[in-house]
């Protein structure tokens, strides 16, 4: 036959809910791991265009800088070559090219900006004046379109803006490249016009250079490492805690897996309870009603015995000696007490079966129709029973409980001291939703080796010839008690007395038995 759904095929319960768990974990698994992918690409790209942005801001700012320089530079010697040519051509008289000449070396020599800046002056149709040191001699004298178009075969670019600012003799600022390994140049110039003649006065300095004047590669490499170190201190961060998810997932599966184990093994160990309380119910029972067939069984016959055991003593006992009659004597004595004992254990059987009637009654009651069951035994020791007048109302089964304060007052008149007249009084404290009772006296007391074994069926510390008794009466006492969910406990130094303590519940809500122990026939009690 198929296994019932709910099994797996090793005959345990399947779990569904951890099954769903599990995946689900896998699918939380894995979006959080993307997530913290998608995070920590997003925070490291942020990081790196940040740096980006500020390196592009910082060559822009350098750049504008150093051209805002040049172009102070170019318009004051500009001014003073204008200033210079216009004396020297028109006062005194020298030609354009001996003023170029001298020009050359008084203000556009000096303007250089750098071992790799250049200052120049290109007239309109030719050049007079290249200070860079990678300017070929023999472009000097051609046109700056010329020259332009010359160094184009060594990767010259960009220059057409120049060539039409020289052309037209303008003013302002542009860059170009010369050649591919010098990269851009950016210049700043500006136009000197003497007569029909006009020159372009300009500077222009390599990008490395300017750069490096405001030490921005520096800064940008500062910047690079200290971005790599953050990057890689996030990207450990992101493993570590990454790693630490795994572990903290992998303790959670393992704790779950102990856990449904755990779960398993107790509901099988239940369910062997279970199976082991209701075996135990069904011996219990069974013993019960054992005991009970055999003590009402064992009654008929016993009485048979007494009553012929009696009619031998009444009939033939003038007829034997004294030793027999004195056997017969004995035998009627073991007679009787074997009867007295089966009806205590028939009584205990019978107070195991019974259905409880609880119902709230006045313990006053109680107490009060247990005292006068043993009106008998208080008249012939001259015992005083001291019941106080105010004791609560309790949640009890009327009989039982009557039983149960007839026993411990009976046995506390019983045992009393024989140096001492027999005193008896009740004490109650409430304790939580109980109330703690306890029945004292002033007898023998118990000794505290012996206070274990008291409770036991048929368990007696002294024999008949001393006090007579079944041996039943506290194991009663004791059933009782448990069956209103208390426990009885004894007291003793073994010399003054003793004091019996149990609790009984509160009534909550319970409807009153009007007549209490008066109006109910307690069983006898069973003589300990």
């Amino acid at each position: 036959m198929g296994k019932a759904s709910g099994q797996d095929a090793e005959g345990r319960r399947a779990d569904p809910d951890g099954g769903r768990w599990r995946g689900g974990f896998r699918l939380g698994s894995r979006a959080l791991a993307v997530c913290l992918v998608l995070a920590l690409l997003m925070v490291i790209s942020a990081l790196w265009l940040h740096v980006l942005d500020r390196d592009a801001q910082r060559r822009r700012a350098a750049i504008d800088s150093w051209l805002a320089l040049e172009g102070q530079i170019v318009d004051t010697a500009a001014r003073a070559t204008q200033a210079w040519l216009d004396e020297r051509i028109n006062e005194d008289g020298i030609s354009v090219q001996q003023a170029e000449r001298e020009a050359l070396r008084l203000f556009i020599d000096p303007i250089q900006l750098g071992a790799d800046g250049d200052a120049w002056i290109y007239n309109r149709n030719y050049v007079v004046f290249d200070e860079s040191l990678d300017f070929p001699r023999s472009y000097f004298g051609k046109e700056i379109a010329e020259v332009f178009a010359l160094q184009a075969r060594y990767g010259a670019a960009h220059y057409e803006e120049l060539v039409a600012a020289v052309q037209n003799a303008g003013s302002g600022t542009t860059w170009y490249i010369w050649l591919p390994e010098k990269g851009r140049e950016y210049a700043a110039y500006t136009s000197v016009r003497v007569h029909d003649e006009a020159w372009t006065i300009g500077l222009s300095t390599p990008q490395a250079q300017i750069l490096e004047v405001f030490r921005v590669p520096q800064t940008f490499r500062h910047e690079v490492l200290g971005a790599i170190i953050i990057s890689l201190l996030l990207i450990g961060l992101a493993t570590a805690l990454w790693f630490s998810h795994r572990a903290d997932a992998h303790r959670l599966a393992v704790l779950r897996d102990s856990h449904a184990q755990l779960e398993r093994a107790v509901a099988e160990r239940t369910r062997r309870l279970e199976s082991m309380n209701q075996d135990l119910s069904r011996s219990n029972q069974d013993l019960e009603q054992f005991a009970y067939a055999a003590s009402h069984d064992l009654q008929a016959p016993l009485r048979t015995i007494s009553g012929f055991l009696g009619l031998l003593q009444t009939r033939y006992g003038p007829r034997l000696d004294d030793e027999a009659r004195e056997f017969i004597t004995y035998s009627i004595d073991g007679a009787k007490r074997l009867s007295r004992q089966i009806h205590a254990l028939l009584e205990y059987s019978r107070l195991t079966t019974a259905e409880r009637s609880v119902t709230a009654v006045s313990l006053t009651r109680i107490v009060t129709g247990a005292v006068a069951n043993l009106r008998g035994p208080i008249e012939e020791t001259g015992a005083r029973v001291q019941v106080p007048d105010d004791l609560p109302m309790v949640a009890v089964d009327p009989a039982q409980a009557t039983v149960l304060f007839q026993n411990l007052i009976g046995n506390a008149i019983k045992y009393r001291h024989p140096a001492r007249e027999p005193d008896v009084w009740i004490e109650v404290v409430q304790v939580g939703v109980r109330w703690r009772i306890s029945v004292v006296d002033n007898g023998i007391g118990i000794a505290p080796e012996y206070q274990g074994r008291i409770f036991g069926v048929f368990q007696r510390l002294h024999g008949p010839a001393d006090y007579e008794g079944t041996g039943i009466g506290l194991a009663l006492c004791k059933r009782i008690v448990e069956r209103h969910g208390g426990t009885l406990t004894v007291t003793s130094d073994g010399r003054s007395g003793a004091a019996f303590t149990f609790s009984l519940a509160m009534p909550d809500g319970m409807e009153t038995d009007a007549e209490g122990a008066a109006g109910t026939d307690a069983a006898p009690a069973a003589e300990s």
